[in-house]
């Protein structure tokens, strides 16, 4: 078995070399900074964090933050709606929120550095008896099963049916927590006339770090994801200027966020294999109502 990343570790800090317009970048998430800073796991999703290592099941839980509700509002500060996010199993597990990153960290050290190879895909031919996994470097090599757990923006998903995805726009990044927020232990959404934004705890309380987004819809995706910081601040006040929760006008008050992330979604798929491919998690079903930032989901994993 051999599983392959395109980039290896670079730390946490963002590269200061420009990125290329998002519309010419092969893989969105070459770079840390392009995958994006906070990550929601839902009950399953933690259950199969224990399924495939107890340790890694401990570490992610101890880094994250346990969310316990889901808060739905209106822009006009209304609540809409407060769930719970447990699936009242026993043990009860809750959605837990932490940073994307520190995911990709505890999955690279469960699975160990022996087993990865640092090599880009570009392509996966199905055309012959076996399928033939192609290489940035020029190197090919044949598999009696490939598995396409690569995301959105799979590879292998094109080899097998050359769809094209739709992308809008995300930002997250992290800042303080308000005091008020970290009794609430809440994920919350706030929907609007000019888009959505959410907010939620995105480490243990102890670290006071908030993981945000807002999402609106574009019809262009943007020339770069690094975008000035101040220019990210007035279109959030152009958003969200007269949203009545504080928290949002705190955070777009206090953030420093630069970057810009696209929402890419996969259409209705005939089928999730063929000739000895098969599609995985966000590759084989990303759905519109989610979508998922940069394409950055499952090729973490």
């Amino acid at each position: 078995m051999h599983i392959y990343e395109s980039h290896r570790p670079q730390g946490l800090t963002p590269s200061i070399t420009p990125d290329p317009p998002l519309s010419k970048q092969g893989d969105p998430t070459d770079t840390t900074a392009a995958v994006g800073n906070s990550i929601a796991l839902v009950p399953s999703s933690i259950r199969l964090l224990r399924y495939i290592d107890t340790r890694l099941y401990d570490i992610f839980k101890a880094r994250g933050y346990k969310n316990e509700s889901y808060t739905f509002k209106t822009a006009r500060g209304h609540r809409i709606a407060v769930t719970s996010t447990g699936d009242n199993a026993c043990p009860q597990e809750y959605t837990v929120s932490c940073p994307r990153y520190g995911l990709w960290e505890c999955l690279r050290q469960a699975v160990g550095n022996d087993k990865i190879q640092y090599r880009k895909v570009i392509d996966v031919d199905l055309s012959g008896k076996k399928p033939v996994v192609k290489f940035a470097d020029g190197g090919e090599e044949d598999a009696d099963l490939v598995i396409g757990a690569d995301g959105v923006r799979s590879v292998v998903k094109r080899a097998s049916l050359g769809r094209k995805i739709s992308a809008s726009t995300l930002l997250v990044t992290n800042v303080d927590i308000p005091e008020a927020i970290t009794r609430h232990k809440s994920i919350v959404f706030t929907l609007g006339p000019t888009g959505s934004f959410g907010y939620c705890s995105a480490a243990p309380e102890s670290q006071r770090k908030l993981g945000w987004w807002s999402n609106w819809g574009t019809p262009d995706i943007p020339d770069g994801n690094v975008v000035n910081s101040e220019k990210i601040r007035r279109q959030l006040r152009d958003r969200h200027g007269t949203w009545k929760d504080p928290v949002i006008q705190y955070i777009i008050k206090n953030m420093t966020t630069d970057r810009v992330y696209p929402i890419w979604t996969t259409p209705d798929l005939p089928h999730w294999g063929e000739r000895g491919a098969v599609l995985l998690g966000d590759a084989a079903h990303m759905k519109l109502e989610t979508g998922d930032p940069s394409g950055g989901g499952d090729p973490l994993i």
